[in-house]
């Protein structure tokens, strides 16, 4: 009998390492902690040979949409198809990056195409440049009817333009009385005739393939000018000032957003700085900027004036 109590006992050991481990997982609590971080650096270099308006662009398309599926089981002891449960996914396409001018032609609804819109482009380039349209021909009721102190070496276009905001409700007003402008309505009442927010536009020489202008009030014959004090000045006030001979802070470089458009950008050549303004509202004064003004307030019409 001795064989079977060693036996017996081995199988009572037995029975009690396994109740042992059994006991230990009862009564206890299992958490499951994860985190996961992820961390990106890019470096994108992009060489621009040419003035103008450039779309950077980096993004992905998100597709959403419903799912479902049928698979082959074993039903009894048929093989069937058995539809399963289905649900809603959302994926995205692979990330695409470049670069956008409005002269581009681009397929529509592509991540090109909404970059050109944040451009706000008017369409693709005409094949060769458009002559400006001939500003429409008026007599002042008041006011210098040429300018008289055109800089040397600079031309005049015909006629007077207007400068203002894309929506075409606010322009460039010369303040009665100082060298100071700011955007107002065209008409004002009571202003009717006013020659205050007119403006002679005249071409120049070329500095690096880029036409200098000078822009001369019809009021005051004055030149929209950087004052020295505020060149270096981030968001300081433009003003107007007696044409000079030579003076590269009143001399400006004009882009436009697309061949033959009358969106334009205005760079002085001195700073190289952009115009633009703090918000675009009465009575605000013009500034300019290092980095240029975001959100479209450094965009402008430049057009010929309405026969009135």
């Amino acid at each position: 009998m001795k064989w079977l109590r060693t036996l017996l006992c081995a199988a009572l050991t037995t029975t009690a390492v396994l109740s042992f481990k059994v006991d230990a997982m009862v009564n206890r609590t299992v958490t499951k902690t994860t985190a996961t971080t992820s961390g990106e650096t890019q470096a994108i270099t992009w060489n621009f040979t040419q003035p103008g308006y450039y779309g950077l662009y980096q993004g992905t398309r998100k597709v959403t949409g419903e799912y479902g599926s049928i698979n082959c089981d074993n039903v009894g002891d048929t093989l069937r198809w058995v539809e399963r449960p289905g649900g809603t996914y959302t994926t995205f396409t692979a990330v695409e990056e470049g670069v956008v001018t409005c002269a581009d032609v681009v397929p529509a609804n592509s991540l090109m195409k909404k970059a050109q819109q944040k451009l706000e482009c008017e369409g693709a380039a005409p094949a060769a440049e458009e002559p400006e349209p001939a500003p429409a021909v008026s007599t002042p009721k008041r006011g210098i009817v040429a300018p008289s102190a055109v800089p040397p070496g600079f031309t005049c276009r015909p006629g007077y333009y207007r400068i203002g905001t894309t929506d075409g409700m606010l322009f460039w007003w010369q303040v009665d009385a100082s060298k100071n402008f700011q955007l107002r309505p065209w008409w004002e009442p009571g202003d009717r005739g006013s020659v205050l927010p007119m403006w002679s536009v005249c071409t120049g020489p070329q500095t690096n393939g880029m036409t200098e202008h000078v822009f001369i009030n019809r009021e005051d014959d004055r030149c929209l000018s950087v004052q020295p004090a505020e060149q270096g000045n981030d968001g300081g006030q433009l003003t107007e000032d007696t044409c000079r001979t030579i003076e590269d802070l009143q001399r400006f470089y004009l882009y436009r957003d697309v061949a033959g458009s009358n969106k334009v950008g205005i760079q002085n050549k001195q700073t190289g700085f952009m115009i633009g303004q703090a918000r675009i509202a009465d009575n605000e004064p013009m500034r300019h900027y290092s980095m240029g003004s975001p959100d479209a307030k450094g965009t402008y019409v430049l057009e010929p004036v309405p026969a009135w």
